[in-house]
């Protein structure tokens, strides 16, 4: 590996709870421990790891960025915070910071900019204009940056298909924070009795934001289906996000006759817990890069059933099972299949896989061999 250098700078637009947000944070103090010097770089202030990053001793600073058009001052702001910080090396997540980190760059002459794309696939037609523009003037910009790191092999290449320069990308997979996800003695009685479940009903979980790339509406038309069949059957759905669109699925669920099956969880506190208390994890995304939920969830030592999107096919390998996107009968047929493979053995098997293969500490080692570039 080079030789560490002075200060690395990472620029996200908030640190409010999410899987781009989680992974900075686990890569900001995996960089710390590692004896570089570190600092987090936020649009505003706030969120739910800041607390979490001062606690293990990261410092977050912001050029507090205003509105939407609030765009020159806080270029210039940000410049400013870079020069007197020092940084060396700015890492930007997502597509808004890499467009600012790529802006700001002739500014700050010695300062070695890297992107962060974490997408496999986007559906502009629910998102905003605003977010369609950055995407697409991303890839006009994207020769610019020293290297993009993309989180999957599917991420790649579709930005690779797209415009971006193939010379300049590497696949980093996300790291998961075995120490933490892990299996909890004990959990599984408390998060259930939480919920309001029993210890014979096999429990199914969606965790995810309330969002309609993650499949909730399929899921519900899933667990539906399979309750008529198997009546110990329960659903939880874990997770933040729009009240309105809560609403909306809440009232399809009652429409399905799942009434009481269902537990809206809401955004967890302790996720950890809440994995802890499945039976399987179930992803219906319609869009992933690398999903954060299915290597925790395996962690855990709790078995997936997941969309053909993304990676999730090479992050489940033979441990689970991966289904089309909207193929309701092979979805229902594999949370029977998966569930009949229900073991110790199975379970240490999921956790082994992300371990050996997913830890936390390759990511931090192969994402410093990139973003700190060759020796001179």
């Amino acid at each position: 590996m080079p030789s560490l250098p002075t200060h690395v700078g990472l620029l996200i637009r908030s640190l409010n709870r999410g899987g781009a947000e989680r992974q900075l944070a686990q890569l900001a103090k995996g960089i710390r421990k590692r004896g570089c010097r570190v600092t987090v770089v936020v649009f505003r202030p706030g969120g739910a790891f800041e607390s979490d990053l001062a606690a293990s001793g990261v410092r977050v600073v912001t050029p507090n960025k205003g509105g939407r058009w609030d765009l020159m001052g806080f270029g210039l702001r940000l410049v400013k915070l870079l020069k007197n910080e020092q940084i060396t090396v700015l890492y930007s997540f997502l597509p808004d910071p890499n467009l600012i980190a790529v802006a700001v760059r002739p500014f700050v002459p010695s300062l070695r900019v890297v992107w962060g794309v974490r997408a496999s696939a986007l559906d502009f037609s629910q998102s905003s204009r605003t977010a369609a523009a950055a995407f697409h003037l991303s890839r006009l910009l994207a020769k610019y940056p020293a290297s993009v790191v993309a989180n999957s092999e599917a991420g790649a290449a579709y930005h690779i298909a797209r415009g971006y320069p193939r010379t300049s990308m590497t696949v980093v997979p996300n790291g998961i924070d075995t120490d933490n996800f892990t299996p909890i003695v004990g959990a599984r009685e408390q998060v259930r009795a939480k919920w309001g479940f029993e210890a014979y009903h096999d429990v199914f979980g969606l965790v995810g934001r309330l969002d309609p790339v993650k499949g909730h509406l399929f899921f519900l038309q899933c667990a539906a289906a399979y309750s008529k069949q198997r009546p110990n059957a329960r659903f939880v759905c874990v997770g933040g996000g729009s009240d309105r669109l809560r609403r909306e699925l809440q009232e399809s669920a009652a429409a399905r006759g799942l009434g009481d099956r269902v537990v809206w969880a809401g955004e967890a506190t302790d996720v950890v817990a809440a994995y802890n208390g499945l039976d399987l994890t179930v992803s219906c995304s319609s869009s992933e890069g690398f999903s954060n939920v299915i290597g925790e969830s395996m962690a855990c030592g709790v078995p997936c059933v997941v969309t053909d999107v993304g990676d999730s096919r090479a992050i489940v390998a033979d441990l689970g099972e991966v289904v089309p996107v909207g193929d309701l009968p092979r979805m229902v047929a594999a949370w029977d299949n998966v569930l009949a493979r229900r073991s110790l053995s199975f379970s240490l098997a999921c956790r082994d896989r992300v371990v050996s293969r997913f830890g936390l500490d390759k990511m931090v080692g192969a994402t410093l061999e990139v973003i700190l570039g060759p020796v001179p």
